[in-house]
């Protein structure tokens, strides 16, 4: 599951399928179960592998695009959010980008977004994932 080409196919999909959060479902649930809940076993270079295939800067710009676009809330902006965890809560040198890159100024406008328009169901979900990337 971990290998060079699934991971390659996992960030593709990812980084290019459409802004339709319905489409966008199954490369995010993807994303999150190959590197977002890594359990022990799991390659200590998966990360590195992924940034081998897509640059940080590209992953930084793809996000800005996803959180600025207002269809973004509920469930789709919290899968969003893990996914983008998996890159920013971490020690790896590359992660900086993100910061560099605003990111966090993303994150904060689409927190704000999910507090006027999203469902009362979802934004404790949604606040919590969001927080644990600001």
């Amino acid at each position: 599951m971990y290998d060079k080409t699934t991971i390659a196919l996992t960030m593709h999909c990812w980084l290019n399928m459409s802004m339709n959060r319905y489409n966008r479902k199954s490369a995010v649930d993807f994303v999150n179960q190959l590197l977002g809940h890594m359990p022990e076993d799991t390659p200590s270079d998966v990360l590195d592998e992924a940034i081998d295939v897509v640059a940080p800067d590209m992953i930084a710009l793809h996000m800005k695009q996803v959180l600025s676009d207002p269809s973004m809330i509920d469930e789709a902006i919290e899968d969003e959010f893990y996914a983008l965890k998996s890159f920013i809560v971490t020690d790896h040198p590359w992660s900086q980008t993100f910061i560099r890159e605003r990111v966090y100024h993303f994150v904060a406008q689409t927190l704000q977004r999910q507090l006027k328009a999203g469902s009362p169901q979802f934004t404790p979900a949604v606040l919590h994932a969001g927080f644990l990337l600001v």
